[in-house]
């Protein structure tokens, strides 16, 4: 029994730190301009990160960092609005990986910043 409320408890604590990751990413996602996204395509609007992989990479006594891989749902768009709404423009929803690292300060864990977020866009160009 003692094993299982320790799987229960890494589960659950697993699950919110995905959670905060995602709403950390999500956000930088939405507050900046991705150039990846930017250089392919006249707009872009960003839907959401999945996560396919979120690991520990370092742990002291002031930090905590994680590494993040996963994607970015993006609609991108070629054309105005205006050429768009005319039916000369064009919107495709798509996918790209996406990498990051998501540091806090150990006493606040789950208070995470985003660093070096990277889109990874080359199968626009294949």
């Amino acid at each position: 029994m003692l094993f299982d409320t320790t799987d229960e408890c890494r589960k659950q604590v697993r699950a919110e730190v995905e959670d905060h990751a995602k709403n950390a990413v999500d956000g930088e996602l939405l507050e900046t301009t991705i150039q990846e996204l930017d250089e392919i395509a006249t707009h872009y609007q960003v839907e959401g990160c999945n996560i396919d992989n979120l690991k520990l990479v370092e742990m002291n006594a002031n930090t905590i960092k994680f590494q993040l891989h996963g994607s970015v749902d993006c609609q991108l768009q070629y054309g105005s609005d205006g050429d768009y709404a005319r039916g000369d423009g064009v919107r495709i929803d798509d996918n790209y990986p996406l990498r990051c690292d998501l540091v806090a300060d150990i006493a606040d864990p789950l208070k995470l910043s985003v660093e070096g977020l990277r889109v990874d866009n080359s199968s626009f160009y294949e």
